[in-house]
């Protein structure tokens, strides 16, 4: 996340932030204008710039690394994409100056994202989720329907009731400014509990 406000773009953002909304934006528009076809709504993208300071002042000179995954069809290879990616959407949006031998590239670094989507869809004012979506990808004996129902029966999702049952209004989370925030029994997202069938 970012939140301050710098001279290095001309919208007073950091490169590297810009550079990432650039790239969502520039895939956005090569699968409405069906360009890219096998293109699909859900992406992500990072890219890491490098800096150096000069009189005083931190000046960004290369970008270190971009990574992008983004949804897609099923009948195209990862190998496909990564190509059209390189070329039509980093080469077309990274400034070359920033960009050089060493630059790393992630392109759909966890290969095929055919289903993609958000897991918990919200709407402003309105308490109950929009959607859940829960992918076992095979590995459940219980189909999805089925654990479907028991995140049904077992979880209230509204966002006052996460708050409550999480304890999310009590000062914890500076705790979680180190060290992550999963993994750690300290905190009470981590307590495992005991489902209804």
């Amino acid at each position: 996340m970012f939140g301050y406000a710098t001279d290095e773009t001309e919208e007073c953002m950091p490169l590297t932030i810009i550079l990432a909304h650039r790239l969502n934006y520039k895939m956005a528009q090569l699968r409405r204008d069906r360009t890219l076809p096998w293109l699909r709504p859900d992406s992500k993208t990072q890219v890491t710039v490098q800096y150096s300071q000069e009189n005083g002042m931190v000046v960004p000179t290369r970008v270190h690394t971009i990574v992008i995954s983004v949804q897609h069809d099923e009948d195209i290879t990862v190998d496909e994409m990564r190509a059209s990616l390189k070329e039509m959407v980093v080469d077309a949006v990274v400034p070359k100056k920033y960009l050089d031998d060493n630059t790393v590239y992630h392109l759909q670094p966890s290969g095929r994202f055919v289903i993609g989507g958000p897991q918990v869809a919200y709407a402003i004012g309105v308490a109950e989720p929009l959607s859940i979506s829960i992918f076992s990808y095979g590995t459940s004996q219980m189909g999805d329907r089925a654990l479907m129902e028991i995140v049904r029966k077992n979880f209230d999702l509204r966002p006052g009731m996460i708050v409550r049952e999480l304890n999310l209004k009590k000062p914890i989370y500076q705790k979680t400014a180190c060290y992550g925030h999963f993994g750690r029994n300290e905190f009470p997202w981590e307590v495992v509990k005991k489902l209804n069938y």
